[in-house]
């Protein structure tokens, strides 16, 4: 099965870290945007693009996305709790997760968002 690859969507905006500060900053005439660094955000975008030291594998049906279980781990319990039952089940470096019944791109665009600052 040959492997698609597809370029890096851009990061979601940022909100805020909350609705009410996020309309105190528009308000007081600041520019919305991410508190984080640009350098931040481009280590982020690089750790998801480059999938540097990934310890997990996202399966489509249609390819292969590294991760890193730390940070599908902060952004779900789910997936935290699946790469915790994998590791102690399993000696292998990379931990699988399969997602089989979703398009391989709308997986990359999920997981792309979930390097970015965003609000919960």
């Amino acid at each position: 099965m040959e492997e698609k690859i597809y370029s890096s969507p851009k990061a979601p905006p940022f909100l805020g870290l909350n609705a009410r500060r996020s309309a105190r900053r528009r308000t007081a005439g600041l520019a919305g945007g991410c508190i984080v660094s640009k350098s931040t955000r481009d280590i982020w975008d690089r750790l998801f693009k480059e999938g540097y030291k990934a310890g997990v594998i996202v399966r489509t049906s249609s390819g292969i996305i590294p991760a890193h279980a730390s940070v599908l781990g902060m952004a779900s319990p789910v997936i935290e709790q699946m790469v915790r039952q994998f590791k102690s089940q399993s000696r292998s470096r990379k931990k699988p997760i399969s997602i089989g019944d979703v398009s391989h791109r709308a997986v990359h665009v999920f997981l792309r968002f979930l390097y970015s600052c965003y609000e919960d």
